[in-house]
């Protein structure tokens, strides 16, 4: 992938891991991509369920 192709970054957010409590920088692209941490859903009561590379990776 050249520079030029890279997606422009939308923003930057920081999210919580649900298993081990890290905090997780997310970055949003303009195309509503992301790196940074893995979501799955928003759970009604409790909020956006997110986890680390580190934790998903062990899940697997």
């Amino acid at each position: 992938m050249k520079i030029k192709d890279t997606p422009k970054i939308k923003k930057e957010i920081t999210r919580q891991c649900a298993i081990c409590g890290k905090n997780i920088l997310v970055k949003v692209f303009v195309n509503e991509k992301y790196i940074g941490g893995n979501y799955f859903c928003d759970i009604p009561t409790v909020g956006e369920y997110w986890e680390c590379d580190k934790c998903y990776n062990n899940w697997k």
